[in-house]
């Protein structure tokens, strides 16, 4: 997937509808979108900003986030998936239904 595609997709889920499902999918492609341009383009880089939640953005409700995902939110998408692949490792050894129903709920978010 390149950045162009990526940007479609967004466009796309910015003019549907606002249910979670939508949003969730809009901060994940945001995320792997600034990601990826930030991979091209090091040089340029300006100071980060304020991680932003997205979800909130495109919502009248007023959620609270858990601790996980105020903690999530705060790092970068690398770190973060390096994380969550090591400690997934350890679910699948230990807790392997776990494991596949984790694994089937994220191959789902792309259906």
């Amino acid at each position: 997937m390149d950045i162009d595609e990526i940007n479609t997709h967004i466009h796309k889920l910015k003019c549907g509808s606002t249910d979670w499902q939508s949003v969730e999918k809009l901060a994940a492609l945001c995320t792997v979108r600034d990601e990826l341009e930030e991979a091209h383009a090091p040089e340029t880089q300006i100071q980060a900003l304020p991680p932003a939640t997205y979800a909130a953005a495109y919502s009248t409700a007023a959620e609270p986030q858990s601790d996980f995902v105020a903690a999530a939110s705060s790092v970068p998408f690398g770190g973060l998936m390096q994380v969550l692949d090591e400690h997934m490792k350890a679910i699948k050894m230990v807790y392997p239904k776990e494991y596949e129903l984790v694994m089937r709920k994220i191959v789902s978010l792309s259906e």
